[in-house]
C-alpha cells in the first residue's frame, strides 16, 4: 500500500503538466511569434497611440531597439502623421472597430533612406469592445519605384512611338485598327478613334486589297510580313508605304498584329526619275544600232520610190502598163515602213514614263522584242544572241515595260563582256514556285571584289563615257518590287550569269509561243 502511495504521488506531477494551459497564456506567445515572422512591419497600439510592442521586422528593417519604441506615442515619433490625418484615421477605427486604411507614406527613416510605406490600422477586439489597433506597416519602397520606372518608361515608348517618322498602329484578328500613332495621323490626315473600329482596308486603295489581304492572312498564321502597298490620305492623295506587320502573341496565341509603316512616297519618286533616268542611257546606247536597223528599210523605202519614179517616167505615153508594174513596189515600201514603224514603237514605248502596271506576260515574246532591239548591234560586232525557251512556258503576271528594261540591260552588259563571236543565252526554266530566267555569256567574267558591288548604284567597270552604273541597280528595285530577286554568279573569265527570279502565277496559265 505505501508503494502504491509513493506510485501516486510521482505520476501526480506528470498529470499536472498535461493540464492545458489558459488561452491567453498560449495563444499571445503564438500570435507574436507568428507577426515576428512575416515581412510586413507591425506596430502595437494602445488606445492613445502608445507603441506597446513593435514586430521584429520594424526592429530589424528599420534598425530599431525595443527600448527605443516600448512606451513612445506614435504621433509623437513620426509627427507627420498628423497632419496627413492619421491620428483622425486612429480615432476613427476605434470608434467604427473596422479596419482602414491611414495613408501612403514616404518619409526619411532614422539611417536616412528614403522608404515609401503603406500604412493600415486594424482594431484589436476583445468581445465588442476595443483594447488597441495593430499599425501594419507594408514597405512598399521597390514596388514604387518599380511604378515610376515602369510609367517613366511607357511615357518614354510612347514618346518613341508618337515621335516615330514610321506610321505606327495595331489590328486585331479581324484587322480592325485598335491603335494609331500621332504620326500616322500626321500622314494620312485620319483622327484615330478607338470607338470607331474602323477596318485597315478601308485606307488602302482598291488595287492593293488583295495584296494586303494575302499578307494579313499569312501573318495571323505567325509569320511576319513585309511588303510593298499604297494607302489613301483624307485628302484623297495616293502615300506608297513599306509595311511590317507582326503577330501579337499572347499565352501562345495570335491575338493582334503590330503595324509599322514607312511613308517611301518621296523614295518611289525618286525611283522613279532613276528608272527613266537609266532608260534615257540605255537608249543613248541602243541609238547607233536602232539607226542602222531603221537605215535598212528605209534604203530599200529610197530604191523602191526612185524605181517607182523611173516607171512613171519610162511609161509615160503608155500608162495602161504602170498599175502592173508599180504593185510590187509599193507592197515593199508598205512593208518596209511597217518595219520602221515596229522600230520605233518599241523604242518609244521603252522610254515612256510609266508606273508599274501588272499584265499577264508573255515572256517568250517579250524576250524577242528586246532582243530585237540589240540584234542589229550584235550581228555588226559578229557576236549572237540566243533564246532557249522551255514549250508551254506559263504567264508571268508582272510589269512588261519594266521587265523589258530588266532583260535590256541584262542583255546589253552581256554583249559588253564578251567579244567578237561571242555568244549570250537567255534561257528559261520552273524551279519550285518561281520561274527563273538566266541571262548568261562566255565573255571575261567578274572578279570577286566587283562582284559583291555590280548592284550598287554609279558602281561601273566599263570605261568613263560608257556607262553610267545605274542600270543593274534599276534592274535589282524593279525585280525586288515584283516580289522576285536577282542574283549574279561569275568567275573571271568564265563568263557570267544572272538570274532572274519571279513568282509565277497563282494559277499557272500554260501558254504556246
Amino acid at each position: 500500500m505505501a508503494d502504491q502511495a509513493k506510485s501516486k504521488k510521482k505520476a501526480s506531477p506528470r498529470r499536472k503538466s498535461t493540464t492545458p494551459l489558459p488561452a491567453q497564456e498560449w495563444f499571445e506567445p503564438m500570435f507574436m511569434e507568428f507577426l515576428d515572422s512575416i515581412d510586413v512591419g507591425v506596430y502595437v497600439l494602445d488606445l492613445k497611440g502608445v507603441i506597446t510592442r513593435v514586430n521584429r521586422y520594424i526592429l530589424d528593417h528599420y534598425q530599431w531597439e525595443m527600448k527605443e519604441l516600448a512606451g513612445q506615442n506614435i504621433f509623437e515619433l513620426m509627427p507627420d502623421l498628423i497632419d496627413m490625418g492619421v491620428e483622425e484615421k486612429f480615432r476613427q477605427i476605434i470608434r467604427e472597430r473596422r479596419t482602414t486604411e491611414l495613408t501612403n507614406l514616404e518619409r526619411k527613416d532614422r539611417i536616412g533612406r528614403t522608404v515609401v510605406f503603406n500604412l493600415k490600422g486594424v482594431p484589436i477586439l476583445e468581445g465588442n469592445e476595443v483594447k488597441g489597433v495593430f499599425a501594419v506597416m507594408s514597405d512598399i519602397t521597390e514596388k514604387r519605384a518599380l511604378e515610376h520606372q515602369m510609367a517613366e518608361t511607357e511615357n518614354y515608348l510612347q514618346s518613341l512611338i508618337d515621335n516615330a517618322n514610321d506610321i505606327i498602329y495595331t489590328l486585331d484578328c479581324e484587322g480592325r485598327i485598335t491603335f494609331l500613332n500621332k504620326m500616322g495621323q500626321e500622314i494620312t490626315g485620319y483622327r484615330f478613334d478607338p470607338d470607331e473600329k474602323a477596318h485597315y482596308t478601308a485606307y488602302v486603295v482598291k488595287r492593293d486589297l488583295e495584296k494586303n489581304e494575302r499578307y494579313f492572312r499569312k501573318a495571323l498564321k505567325g509569320h511576319p510580313q513585309r511588303y510593298e502597298s499604297t494607302i489613301v490620305g483624307i485628302d484623297g492623295r495616293l502615300i506608297n508605304v513599306l509595311i511590317n506587320i507582326t503577330p501579337i502573341w499572347r499565352l501562345g496565341k495570335v491575338v493582334g498584329m503590330l503595324g509599322i509603316a514607312r511613308d517611301i512616297t518621296e523614295r518611289k519618286q525618286m525611283e522613279a526619275q532613276l528608272l527613266q533616268a537609266s532608260k534615257m542611257a540605255a537608249i543613248g546606247e541602243l541609238a547607233a544600232g536602232v539607226a542602222h536597223e531603221i537605215n535598212n528599210p528605209v534604203g530599200v523605202i529610197i530604191g523602191s520610190a526612185e524605181q517607182l519614179q523611173f516607171l512613171m517616167e519610162h511609161y509615160r505615153d503608155r500608162p495602161e502598163e504602170v498599175p502592173a508594174r508599180l504593185s510590187k513596189h509599193v507592197e515593199t515600201i508598205s512593208e518596209q515602213a511597217a518595219r520602221c514603224k515596229k522600230i520605233t514603237q518599241s523604242l518609244l514605248n521603252f522610254g515612256r514614263k510609266v508606273e508599274m502596271r501588272t499584265a499577264e506576260v508573255n515572256i517568250p515574246r517579250l524576250l524577242e522584242e528586246t532582243t530585237a532591239l540589240v540584234a542589229s548591234r550584235a550581228a555588226s560586232e559578229g557576236k549572237r544572241v540566243e533564246i532557249r525557251m522551255p514549250p508551254d512556258f506559263p504567264m508571268l503576271n508582272t510589269d512588261p515595260n519594266q521587265l523589258e528594261q530588266v532583260f535590256l540591260n541584262l542583255v546589253t552588259n552581256a554583249l559588253d563582256a564578251v567579244g567578237s563571236g561571242g555568244t549570250v543565252t537567255i534561257a528559261a526554266r520552273i524551279q519550285d514556285d518561281s520561274a527563273v530566267i538566266d541571262v548568261a555569256d562566255n565573255g571575261v567574267g567578274i572578279s570577286e571584289e566587283n562582284l559583291k558591288k555590280v548592284f550598287d548604284p554609279f558602281f561601273t567597270t566599263k570605261p568613263l563615257g560608257k556607262g553610267t552604273g545605274l542600270g543593274l541597280s534599276v534592274c535589282f528595285g524593279i525585280v525586288q518590287r515584283m516580289n522576285g530577286t536577282i542574283s549574279v554568279r561569275s568567275t573571271p573569265g568564265g563568263g557570267t550569269t544572272f538570274s532572274v527570279r519571279l513568282p509565277l502565277n497563282e494559277k499557272r496559265q500554260r501558254q504556246s509561243k
